[in-house]
């Protein structure tokens, strides 16, 4: 009897160890398969494989981080406006899921502020004030939750960057916040090789590009 129930046990736990294996490999592939993309469709399927596997691992939210965030880039490689919309809606919805499942992990709210800030882009005029504040206050509960993450000071920087000196902006004020931002993504090492890993070379980019600014 001892021998059956160890053999069943032994068993269950193989089962959902296979199971985690091909999870973190589908994982991995995809990532892959975005850095090598070619095209705005490569990109869309590679959103849609990652939904695919968040709706098959209903408690994990790193699918649907993914998913999220390749639309929210997706945003901003269009000027129609009208599809600049229905990326963000498809990232919002992918987003809000995901923080249901942890509402805790800094990473979640950095691409909340990520996607205020595409917000921007459809209507600069009338979105910028109204959703560069809302961006900035995902930014500091990312930062809240994990103060060594260098994402939520490198895309609040941008912000910074991007606004007009009259207004309090400029590079020369964004520049120690990227240099901020830049120190912490030296010293970064994600937990495992599935967490979010971007943002270093733009943040470095956009450093150099307010050390060169002319006075």
């Amino acid at each position: 009897m001892k021998t059956r129930i160890f053999t069943v046990f032994f068993l269950v736990i193989s089962i959902n160890l296979f199971a985690q294996s091909n999870y973190e490999s589908a994982i991995v592939q995809n990532l892959e398969a975005l850095n090598d993309a070619k095209s705005l469709e490569d990109m869309q399927e590679i959103a849609n494989k990652f939904e695919r596997i968040a709706m098959a691992e209903t408690d994990k939210w790193i699918p649907r981080y993914y998913a999220s965030y390749i639309n929210v880039i997706l945003s901003f490689k269009t000027q129609d406006v009208e599809q600049k919309q229905k990326y963000l809606d498809y990232a919002q919805q992918q987003l809000d899921e995901a923080i249901k499942i942890d509402e805790k992990e800094s990473e979640l709210y950095t691409l909340q502020g990520l996607l205020y800030q595409a917000y921007i882009t459809i209507d600069p005029v009338n979105n910028g004030r109204v959703y560069s504040v809302k961006a900035n206050g995902s930014f500091g509960t990312a930062k809240g939750l994990n103060s060594k993450n260098p994402r939520p000071y490198y895309l609040e920087a941008l912000t910074v960057m991007n606004t007009p000196e009259q207004f309090g902006g400029g590079k020369k004020v964004a520049q120690p916040m990227l240099e901020h931002a830049s120190a912490l993504f030296s010293s970064f090492k994600p937990s495992d090789n599935l967490m979010p890993d971007w943002g270093k070379e733009d943040c470095d980019a956009q450093l150099q590009a307010c050390k060169n600014r002319v006075e």
